[in-house]
């Protein structure tokens, strides 16, 4: 359900012409994941990297942690942290004079992500 959201999410913002630069994948709330939802992630990062995202998985539980290792050659440039604070350190500092920070956040059960612009 989630993917299809941030999919969702991520169209909407290049239709309007916004990208943002970063996105905090929070993982605290998914406790299990499969091929298919790995497969759904992989297309998510992808998409996101396409138009110069920076994508960073934070808070990863033990299960999908330990699958994602597995194949985290196949995610590209994204970056894991162990917590949405080292996620945060993670983000790169904006170099124009808006806000410092804003973001989105879109929630569903098993996740929630967060948009730096």
């Amino acid at each position: 359900m989630f993917f299809g959201v941030a999919n969702e999410m991520l169209d909407t913002l290049k239709r309007t012409g916004r990208k943002p630069k970063t996105i905090i994948l929070r993982m605290e709330r998914v406790p299990y994941i499969d091929g298919t939802g790995v497969t759904a992630l992989q297309g998510f990062i992808r998409s996101a990297q396409r138009d110069g995202t920076v994508v960073i998985l934070s808070e990863l539980r033990e299960q999908p942690s330990a699958l994602l290792e597995r194949q985290w050659s196949s995610f590209g440039s994204a970056q894991r942290a162990p917590t949405l604070a080292a996620a945060l350190a993670l983000v790169p500092h904006r170099s124009d004079a808006r806000a410092p920070h804003s973001s989105t956040r879109i929630t569903s059960e098993s996740m929630s992500a967060a948009c730096s612009w």
